[in-house]
């Protein structure tokens, strides 16, 4: 099978046994990385550098290791960490969620198969605290391109720490944008879509998402609203939505700054299992 890369941004605020967790899950796939790309996000402290540093250790020429000055954010680290990638296929992972191991191998089969897929991602469940301890809540995402194209208008398609792409397809279609600090994906990903690159989703689930209640009060406060709206507004620009998708998602965004978090919950567990 193809080479592949491991790219993941790592920050301040990441903790240690979640990061130890993410890492494991990487190094225990079935078709072992042939690269793992770690990007340090501005400053860390000295625990989460020493247990980076462990890995190093133990696998020399394994990781590489890009270190920003500041924190950038999300799409910035991702940009230099995709600079430092030697393969063409990358697999994106967060320093907080949980690969199931036949995942990399389940896409890189699936890029195999297809010369023109440029961008694959996965279903995916949730935890809190223990992987082996799931919800029984599938984070549906459609499959076909059809179905693909049509939700890329209003809301990412894809798990972001899921997907595995080419390099240099990203890099064609001009990388992250690092003035978004939030759906930096979806803005990616809908480039990527409408500039007539092939896209699925595996029906299968292959990643575990953490979704604890920091995670809900994040995607619901005002900073990321605003920001999902700053997306939707690009992709109006770009003449990737209509006006009404930029109007319904306004009004959906304006909808979660203001119900509590308990409603929150409960309408993202259904939006999401149906795909929305």
């Amino acid at each position: 099978m193809e080479s592949y890369s491991v790219l993941m941004s790592v920050y301040a605020k990441v903790k240690c046994e979640e990061l130890r967790l993410s890492i494991e899950s990487m190094l225990n796939q079935t078709v072992f990385p042939e690269q793992f790309v770690i990007v340090y996000d501005g400053p860390l402290d000295s625990r989460i550098q020493d247990t980076i540093s462990g890995y190093c250790s133990m696998y020399p020429n394994l990781f590489t290791i890009v270190k920003l000055e500041t924190n950038m954010g999300l799409a910035a680290a991702l940009n230099a960490g995709l600079d430092a990638c030697r393969n063409e296929l990358v697999a994106r992972m967060d320093s907080d969620d949980y690969s199931l191991p036949e995942r990399c191998e389940y896409q890189l089969r699936e890029f195999e198969k297809d010369k023109e897929l440029a961008l694959l991602g996965t279903m995916t469940k949730t935890f809190v605290d223990n992987p082996e301890n799931t919800s029984e809540f599938i984070k549906y995402r459609p499959t076909t391109e059809a179905e693909i194209k049509k939700a890329i208008r209003r809301n990412s398609p894809f798990s972001h720490p899921s997907v595995m792409y080419k390099r240099s397809i990203v890099i064609k279609c001009g990388y992250y944008d690092p003035e978004l600090r939030r759906s930096q994906d979806h803005d990616l990903f809908s480039k990527i879509i409408n500039a007539g690159y092939v896209a699925r989703n595996i029906d299968k689930v292959l990643l575990l998402f953490r979704a604890d209640d920091s995670m809900m009060k994040r995607n619901k406060n005002k900073e990321s609203s605003i920001a999902r709206i700053e997306v939707q507004k690009r992709l109006l620009k770009r003449h990737e939505c209509s006006i009404f998708d930029f109007v319904y998602i306004y009004i959906m965004m304006i909808c979660s700054i203001i119900v509590p978090v308990s409603i929150y919950k409960k309408v993202y567990k259904i939006l999401k299992s149906k795909g929305v």
